[in-house]
Order: C-alpha cells, then sequence, then structure tokens
C-alpha cells in the first residue's frame, strides 16, 4: 500500500507540475482520480485501519477535484475526466470568429441568394464574430465569461436557424464550427449548439 500511495503523491505532483493556463493537465488528473479511486475502495475495506481519517480528509480534496474535472470522486467505470482552461477554450473563440469569416466567404458563393437574405446571413456571421471576440478578449483576461459564452451560442442557433436553406457546401463551412463549439460547451458546462446539420 506504500508504494501506492508513493505513486500517487508522485502523479499529483505530475499534475500541479503541467497544469497551466493552457493545458488543463486532463489525463494527469484522471491518473490521480483512477489511482486514488483504487485507494479509496481498499479504505472502505478496512474501515478503521490506520491513516483512516487522514485518508478521508484527502478524499474531500479529491472530491472537489473531481468536480472542476467535471465528474465525481471516487470515480466510477470508464468516466470522462475533462476540463478546458481559458487558453483552451479563447483559442475556441478564436476559431469560431475564424469560422463565421469562412462562413461570410460561402455566403458570396451563393448565386441563388437574394441580396436581402445574403446580407442577413452577413449580418447573422458579423454578430457571432463580434460574440467570439468579446468572449474570447474575456477568456485571454481570465476574467468572468459566462455571459458572454451564452451571448455567443445564442448567435451561433440563430445563424444556424437562418441559413437552413443553403447548399450543402455552405452548411459544411458552418459545420466547422462544432468543434470549437464544443470545446466551450464543455467549458462552461452548458449544451453547445450544433451548426450546419
Amino acid at each position: 500500500m506504500s508504494r501506492f500511495l508513493d505513486d500517487l503523491q508522485e502523479n499529483s505532483h505530475h499534475l500541479k507540475e503541467r497544469f497551466t493556463t493552457d493545458y488543463a493537465a486532463s489525463a494527469e488528473a484522471a491518473t490521480v482520480l483512477r489511482q486514488a479511486t483504487a485507494v479509496d475502495a481498499f479504505m472502505k475495506q478496512h474501515p478503521g485501519i490506520k491513516g483512516s481519517s487522514e485518508w478521508e480528509h484527502l478524499a474531500s480534496g479529491l472530491g472537489r477535484l473531481a468536480v472542476v474535472y467535471g465528474t465525481k470522486f471516487p470515480l466510477e467505470g470508464n468516466a470522462t475526466v475533462r476540463r478546458v482552461n481559458d487558453g483552451e477554450a479563447a483559442k475556441a473563440a478564436d476559431a469560431i470568429d475564424e469560422h463565421a469569416e469562412h462562413f461570410k466567404d460561402a455566403i458570396n458563393r451563393e448565386t441563388a441568394l437574394g441580396k436581402p437574405v445574403s446580407d442577413g446571413l452577413k449580418s447573422q456571421a458579423d454578430i457571432v464574430k463580434n460574440a467570439a471576440k468579446a468572449l474570447e478578449s474575456k477568456l485571454k483576461d481570465s476574467k468572468p465569461a459566462t455571459s458572454e459564452a451564452r451571448q455567443l451560442f445564442e448567435a451561433v442557433r440563430k445563424m444556424a436557424d437562418s441559413a437552413k436553406g443553403l447548399t450543402p457546401a455552405s452548411l459544411s463551412v458552418l459545420g466547422q464550427m462544432r468543434e470549437p463549439l464544443a470545446t466551450l460547451g464543455l467549458a462552461f458546462g452548458v449544451t453547445a449548439p450544433a451548426p450546419g446539420s
């Protein structure tokens, strides 16, 4: 058991070293939580064993760590352990800004659209771009950004709803937003829109 606890301690230090604003160290957190789950199971099978009180204190901290990574402690089965840091989320917001610009280019290639429809879609894309830039700015400054994320998600939903009759090529460009939107959804704990479907 001593060796197992030493490994847990070493992996905990590794998690602390790897965690940055750009890297959430999710894999490292998963390793720590999985090892700790095994120790927790052992401790529960041996109530009153030396170190039980200390373990219970540590387990409460592991519970808080698990919540930050979108799961609970002890881990159940193959639970997903994932967190998105501000740097990762800011990159996702920047990608959405870029995809919205590509969407405007795709609208320009939609020859069957009338000018009012085309202008309306490009206006929706500009709203998405501005919302993405506002979110990215807040994230880069490590400031609360939940409101900006909601505004971006709502702008994307409106743009996607307006784009339903477009050609597959334009919808494909819109669909490129899915991955960065999913990253932001994970970062903010909400279901992100799925444009281009």
